[in-house]
């Protein structure tokens, strides 16, 4: 990877490989809609569903494109950190959100596929995964290989992009064959979720000198120093992730309370 010779905030450099990725999954997303529209002849899905669906795919280009792009591929490695949340955080939910079981089920129905996809979306299995990922691709030398290669740079972010799905299916799935668990369960999930992403954000904050070859050998930017860089982007994984997950948790135990103190009032 060779380090710009200048950032700007108005440049919006497109890259072929996302544009066409998006205009794949917009197809797919679109063909899905009017397969649904000729058996019933009405819109198949809510409109907020649509907005979901599209602020996704708008996540996924901001992150990917543009001076986010710049900022985490050229200087600085808290981008790359806001970067990596657009993709795990923002994205999968506004996606499933937006993606209701009717238009997954004929893609996902095969046997096979079925049986893959219980292992993984499982409590267990989408915290082993998305963990798995999490911390391989931060380990240094696959951090600045992803960096320093266009193609491994692009594996990263769709494995992030995909794990981030598996990850907030246990919350938001939509598709009756693979159900959501029970709130109890989901809530400890979350709390489970959180420590992996807490301690390595902590290893990195804390770390005693750069971890990564790729930003340490860089130009920088604003004054800003590698290490202060790496210790910010520490503090964004770990602060910005856990009130994210700290949240979802808590509209869980609401709405479990609220839907039991109303089982408990209809009896």
């Amino acid at each position: 990877m060779v380090f710009p010779n200048s950032f700007s905030w108005t440049n919006w450099e497109l890259h072929p490989s996302v544009i066409v990725g998006l205009l794949m999954l917009a197809s797919a997303y679109l063909y899905g809609l009017a397969r649904l529209w000729r058996q019933s002849r009405k819109l198949p899905v809510e409109p907020w569903r649509l907005v979901m669906t599209f602020m996704g795919f708008t996540t996924v280009f901001l992150a990917v494109q543009g001076p986010l792009h710049d900022l985490a591929e050229g200087y600085l490695f808290s981008a790359h950190m806001i970067q990596h949340l657009m993709l795990q955080f923002v994205m999968p939910p506004l996606i499933l959100l937006g993606t209701p079981g009717a238009l997954l089920w004929p893609a996902l129905k095969h046997k096979g596929m079925m049986r893959v996809l219980r292992i993984c979306v499982h409590p267990l299995g989408a915290f082993i995964l998305f963990n798995v990922a999490l911390v391989g691709w931060h380990l240094p030398p696959l951090y600045d290989l992803a960096l320093e290669n266009h193609n491994v740079h692009i594996s990263q972010h769709v494995s992030f992009m995909i794990v981030g799905l598996i990850a907030w299916w246990p919350l938001l799935g939509s598709l009756e064959q693979l159900p959501r668990p029970h709130p109890s369960v989901q809530m400890l999930y979350l709390f489970a979720q959180s420590i992996p992403m807490g301690f390595l954000g902590a290893i990195i904050t804390f770390a005693g000198e750069p971890l990564y070859s790729f930003y340490a050998k860089g130009t920088g930017i604003w004054g800003i120093s590698v290490l202060t860089d790496q210790q910010i982007g520490g503090l964004i994984m770990k602060s910005a992730s856990g009130i994210v997950l700290i949240a979802v948790l808590a509209i869980i135990f609401f709405r479990w309370f609220a839907s039991e103190e109303s089982a408990r009032s209809a009896a």
